[in-house]
């Protein structure tokens, strides 16, 4: 006899079998599930040695057990979609490439009290964490940047460093970090660079901007670790500091939280692997982006991934097909119709023997002006040569800048550092370290300015621009001094030679270098109109504005579309908008385009249509461009004046009264007799 369940309750009999249907139908889900037991990260990858691509990563397991079944078999690379081979996958101790660190410690006088000595205590504590081949320098700074340490493997002297230290002044946070990128960059070449940087507070006094000091480190391929203790830094400048380079911001809040911090990073920097792949990816232009999909599956069964994009090396762009040239047809021996002949080949020129010249023995000044002549031949092609050196291709620059700095030594398929690299760019900045301390502080300003203006590459430091002049000054004094002696001058005479030589070798360097920043200014100033022309018919034909901006690249060839090629790659890494465009305005330094960069962030800003903003603009620029062109016509009398008064008029004057100077010689013979 069945049972009937009474009315209210009949409901609830409901909710009970529902329930135990959805349970029935997500345990089939929950037995196949997989547990997250490990967690992998990306640091950087470089590809400074296409083909040969390295990346480094952590991977760490969430219970803290060694990871000991890594093997090069459990990854997976793929560039563009396409499967690359795996060379190696090893710890970076374990193929012999240990760590070059700068611990940079803020001694303001914020700092003072518990925040500094929590500092120490933590430091001195990650120094002796480290290996017995990891080496260490130790930079402080306050309101200046302090004198460092040289890297060493004694961390006792590390140690007494940190202790030494107190508090007081403002806090140069840029100028610090400049600092330390260039202290890395005289680290050996087959370490790890790590600069680990600790601050309470925000930059007050610098002299350098943040770019630049990012610029620097990437560019040693340093990783830089920001740690922030407190609430007054500014989390956004932290991790613009680190970010970039593949490192990290670390914030403490409390004093106290800065062991854990600095425990955490030590172990974290001994277990970074270095991933070698050979890459068979080449593409048609410099700007494209190559995009890079490393998955790792662990014994569990679990698959980790990580993706990232570089843009390729020179090596890696495919060559321009050649075009095809005519080639001319053999003379034809079929027979002619009659009344046709065929004319006869034409002969070869018989060559002209040169007239013959009498020559006789030189005047006794001629050896002397030779001898000068050559010297300062010499020192052209050997001033040109240095140049050449110190200031690789435009690609490998961009490469450097924007991508990623170069490839690890002693890591299988690295390339060779060059001969500037390992010899020239380090004696210059030798030099230049003695020249950076005795030169007018508006003077440096004004040379670190006109390095970063004058483009990519940005391999030349202010010390090495230093170095060079004081190269290039030693060289062309010495050239005139020989010239004095070869001369046989006097003993003063020798003195002025060598002064004026030194004055115009100095001088020279910064000669070329404003040249070239002006030469780019005009390039800009010269594509922009056309440029804004382009964009404005793209944008009301519908387009995006970066669509817009993505085919004037892909269809221009210029100075201007190179920048904005590296703004689109910026947008495409997800770097904030607003600091894209602020970035091209201090490579730029050009007043038109620095309007129109304003135009754009304020059309943003508030939603204005981007059609007719561009439209206005290139019609401004059309006007200024016209302005320009009258203003420079209207100087053009003016600035015709010297060569006229000096090498025209002159001319004028001998033949007209040429002709007449032996009559007037002749009628004041005759009154003299």
């Amino acid at each position: 006899m069945l049972t009937t369940l009474p009315r209210p309750a009949r409901p609830a009999a409901a909710a009970a079998l529902l329930c135990l249907l959805a349970g029935l139908l997500a345990l089939p889900l929950t037995a196949g599930a997989q547990t997250t037991t490990r967690q992998i990260s990306l640091n950087q990858l470089r590809a400074y040695g296409w083909p040969a691509i390295t990346v480094n990563f952590n991977l760490r397991s969430l219970n803290g057990a060694t990871l000991n079944d890594v093997a090069a078999g459990q990854f997976t690379v793929t560039e563009n979609d396409v499967p690359q081979q795996v060379s190696t996958v090893a710890i970076a101790h374990d193929l012999g490439v240990p760590l070059s660190v700068v611990m940079v410690l803020d001694t303001s006088g914020s700092m003072e009290g518990a925040k500094l000595s929590a500092a120490q205590q933590a430091g001195i504590a990650f120094v002796q964490a480290l290996g017995p081949n990891d080496q260490v320098a130790f930079l402080p700074f306050s309101a200046q940047v302090r004198a460092p340490t040289t890297f060493t493997t004694d961390k006792t002297q590390i140690a007494a460093a940190f202790n030494a230290q107190r508090a007081a002044g403002n806090t140069a946070l840029y100028d610090a970090l400049l600092a330390a990128a260039r202290l890395s960059n005289t680290a050996p070449e087959g370490n790890r660079r790590v600069i680990v940087l600790l601050t309470d507070g925000q930059d007050d006094v610098s002299h350098n901007a943040l770019p630049i000091a990012v610029a620097a480190a990437r560019q040693a391929g340093t990783q830089v670790f920001a740690i922030g203790v407190g609430g007054d830094t500014s989390d956004a400048v932290m991790s613009n500091m680190s970010g970039p380079t593949g490192g990290q911001y670390l914030k403490a809040l409390n004093p106290s939280d800065l062991k854990g911090i600095y425990q955490n990073l030590a172990q974290q920097l001994a277990a970074q692997f270095l991933l070698t792949y050979q890459s068979t990816t080449q593409v048609h232009k410099i700007y494209e982006i190559i995009k890079v999909k490393i998955q790792y599956k662990a014994p569990t069964g679990e698959v980790l991934t990580m993706e990232t994009r570089y843009r390729p090396p020179a090596s890696a762009v495919l060559p321009e097909p050649p075009e095809a040239t005519p080639t001319a047809l053999p003379p034809s021996n079929l027979p002619l119709p009659a009344g046709f002949f065929r004319p006869p080949p034409a002969a070869a020129p018989t060559p002209t023997p040169p007239p013959a010249t009498s020559s006789g023995p030189l005047p006794p000044g001629a050896l002397a002006a030779i001898a000068g002549i050559l010297a300062a031949i010499a020192v052209l092609l050997g001033f040109g040569g240095a140049v050449l050196l110190a200031a690789p291709t435009a690609v490998r620059g961009r490469l450097d800048r924007f991508v990623a700095a170069p490839g690890l030594v002693g890591v299988p398929g690295a390339a060779p550092s060059s001969f500037s690299n390992r010899v020239l760019l380090p004696m210059f900045s030798t030099w230049g370290k003695r020249l950076d301390a005795l030169s007018p502080r508006g003077y440096l300003e004004q040379v670190q300015r006109l390095l970063y203006q004058s483009g990519p590459p940005y391999r030349l430091s202010r010390v090495s621009f230093l170095g060079l002049q004081a190269a290039v000054s030693v060289g062309v004094g010495l050239l005139f001094l020989l010239y004095a002696v070869l001369a046989k001058a006097q003993p003063l005479q020798f003195v002025l030679a060598a002064l004026l030589g030194m004055a115009i070798g100095f001088y020279v360097p910064y000669f070329m270098l404003t040249r070239r920043v002006t030469r780019r200014k005009k390039q800009l100033l010269r594509a922009l109109p056309g440029a804004l022309d382009f964009l404005a018919i793209m944008v009301e034909a519908g387009n995006g504005f970066d669509t817009a901006l993505t085919e004037l690249v892909r269809r221009w060839q210029n100075t201007l579309t190179d920048e904005f090629a590296l703004l689109l790659i910026d947008f495409q890494i997800g770097k904030p908008r607003r600091e894209a465009w602020r970035e091209l305005t201090l490579r730029t330094a050009v007043q038109e385009l620095n309007s129109f960069v304003v135009a754009m962030l304020q059309s943003e800003q508030t939603g204005a249509s981007i059609g007719s903003l561009l439209r206005t603009q290139a019609d401004q620029m059309r006007i200024r461009r016209r302005q320009r062109a009258e203003e420079e016509a209207r100087m053009a009398p003016v600035k015709m004046l010297i060569p006229m008064a000096l090498f025209i008029f002159p001319c004028i004057l001998i033949v007209i009264l040429g002709p007449a100077i032996p009559q007037i010689f002749s009628s004041l013979a005759n009154v003299a007799k």
